[in-house]
């Protein structure tokens, strides 16, 4: 993918943000650092290739954040292997927004479908879904009243057939709009993809989930792209 591919990707996705009228089911665009080594892998029928981009983050976004790199793993297939320069150290990823169960625990990850490499280009953290609540959102008010709302989306993989689960957060006005939409409902949301770690029986585990800043309720008169 070259310099000029990823740029019109990206505003792509700006443009119909900004829009609200064609809105991508589950793309995803990043750039940022190759934090890992390029690893072969195969798991649920899926075999390829791994490694962890790192992502600086804007803080931007209302959530209260120590953490300022997200780290995100990316899958390539072994039929779209030949867009790896494994030697890149900085790279552009176009994908979709994936997860497994492995031993009882949720895997997040990007799979890739585009790889650009370009030295110069800045950090991007940006997801566009659409998507079925899986279950009524949970909204709690922190001790600093911050609002934050935790939820999940239902996502079909058709590579795999069957249902992805997407752990989503959102925090204030987004996450009080997200309240109030109904189990099943049908919905848009923008975000970027936000890592985290935490210790549990004495091992760092890293949990990931998209941090929503965006969303609005699909009806039929909407379009929007698979």
């Amino acid at each position: 993918m070259t310099i000029e591919e990823f740029t019109y990707e990206l505003n792509d996705l700006l443009e119909n943000y900004k829009s609200g009228i064609i809105i991508p089911s589950n793309k995803v665009i990043l750039c940022g650092a190759r934090e890992s080594d390029i690893t072969v892998f195969k798991s649920e029928g899926l075999k390829g290739y791994r490694f962890t981009l790192a992502v600086n983050r804007d803080n931007n976004h209302e959530a209260e954040e120590e953490q300022t790199v997200d780290f995100i793993e990316v899958v390539v297939s072994l039929e779209n292997d030949y867009i790896l320069d494994r030697e890149a150290t900085r790279m552009q990823v176009v994908g979709k927004v994936c997860s497994r169960f492995i031993d009882n625990r949720l895997q997040f990850y990007v799979e890739a479908t585009r790889i650009g490499y370009n030295e110069y280009q800045e950090d991007v953290n940006l997801v566009y879904m659409v998507a079925n609540l899986m279950k009524r959102p949970e909204l709690k008010i922190t001790p600093n009243g911050m609002r934050v709302c935790n939820f999940s989306l239902n996502l079909f993989n058709m590579r795999e057939e069957k249902m992805n689960h997407v752990p989503c957060i959102a925090f204030n006005g987004c996450a009080e709009k997200i309240y109030q939409i109904i189990h099943r409902q049908r919905i848009a949301i923008c975000g970027r993809i936000n890592s985290r770690d935490y210790t549990k029986d004495g091992e760092v585990r890293r949990a990931s989930e998209i941090l929503v800043f965006f969303t609005k309720k699909i009806s039929i008169t909407d379009k929007y792209v698979l």
